[in-house]
């Protein structure tokens, strides 16, 4: 009796299965309408409204910077499982602060990197 409950309900739970994914599949559902509408409304997105203030200014100053902004990447020699070096690069972003050319970035990108 124990082993023919749990047996019982897995071919309960088969056969529904089996009724509701690929039997029943053949026969229209009133979920039909969800897939296969009668009629396709298509309509465009409303136009570019103008920019306030706050957003030319922002524009005005990606469009300044982005010649300064500059990508970098970094080696780093960490440990595996087996304790084994494991080269290791990494990339991020940054960008130059003056003219000598140096360059502000986050630590993350730079931390215990070996050659950059």
């Amino acid at each position: 009796m124990k082993l023919l409950r749990p047996v019982l309900f897995a071919v309960i739970f088969a056969g529904a299965f089996f009724y509701f994914t690929t039997y029943r599949s053949s026969r229209s559902t009133l979920t039909d309408w969800v897939g296969h509408p009668a009629k396709v409304e298509i309509t465009e997105a409303a136009g570019n409204d103008g920019l306030d203030a706050e957003e030319q200014n922002n524009i005005t100053v990606y469009h300044k910077n982005i010649g300064s902004v500059v990508n970098i990447t970094s080696k780093a020699v960490t440990f595996d499982f087996f304790y084994g070096l494991v080269p290791e690069e990494g990339q991020g972003s940054g960008f130059i602060i003056d003219k000598d050319g140096h360059i502000l970035t986050n630590y993350h990108v730079v931390a215990d990197a070996r050659q950059v």
